[in-house]
């Protein structure tokens, strides 16, 4: 819960902004939220999603942070193996805890992070783990468009939205709605940046050595 709500129309959006910073999930989400308000996407993001922006072949092992329901299908029959982490479970069979990525993340080629690692903070120890990786595409609508924050770590593909119809997205979230019934309120963007470096020095917890994750 927000204690200032109530009290947060009107205020600066580089104030809000900050809140990207907090340790509270909700308030992280206001201040993510702000920063891809403030933020146009680059004009290199193409208006794609990223079943058709990813090379996957039959023998890549997929590591995916996070419930896609549309691409599991998909990514299942193009690659070899696809791994599933998930903390919610329930009713998702085929789906494993969370706490499997620290083994199986480093044998994946492909992985896949759920912009919701940026909110719970454990998307930089996630990154930690992919180093191996050729292509890290961090996916959802909370995804912000700014390369320059991601590129240190490695991440390849940047999948989010952009809002093209701002009072129907109010409404729909006002009324309980979610992503998928924005429909063409929103518009579905892929950027894809520098090719993939293997950096086996990158150490999210260690500043001399690597640039964390900063929003």
């Amino acid at each position: 819960m927000i204690t200032e709500a109530g009290r947060i129309a009107g205020r600066q959006a580089a104030e809000l902004a900050g809140w990207a910073k907090s340790s509270d999930p909700i308030a992280a989400a206001v201040g993510l939220a702000t920063v891809n308000a403030l933020v146009d996407p680059p004009t290199a993001a193409v208006e794609s999603d990223l079943l058709a922006a990813l090379p996957v072949g039959p023998d890549d092992v997929i590591g995916m942070v996070g419930f896609f329901g549309p691409l599991i299908g998909p990514l299942r029959s193009r690659a070899r193996q696809l791994y599933i982490f998930e903390r919610r479970r329930e009713d998702r069979p085929g789906t494993l805890p969370e706490t499997a990525a620290k083994e199986l993340l480093p044998q994946c080629d492909v992985v896949i992070l759920t912009a919701t690692t940026i909110l719970n903070r454990t998307i930089d120890d996630l990154l930690g783990l992919c180093q191996t990786a050729r292509e890290i595409a961090v996916l959802g609508p909370s995804t912000p468009f700014v390369p320059e924050i991601f590129q240190p770590s490695g991440v390849t593909l940047l999948s989010g939205i952009q809002v093209m119809d701002a009072a129907h997205v109010l409404r729909i979230v006002s009324e309980g709605g979610g992503t998928r019934q924005l429909g063409s309120a929103v518009r579905k963007l892929t950027l894809r940046m520098s090719p993939r470096r293997l950096m086996a020095t990158y150490h999210p917890r260690r500043e001399k050595e690597a640039v964390p994750l900063r929003v």
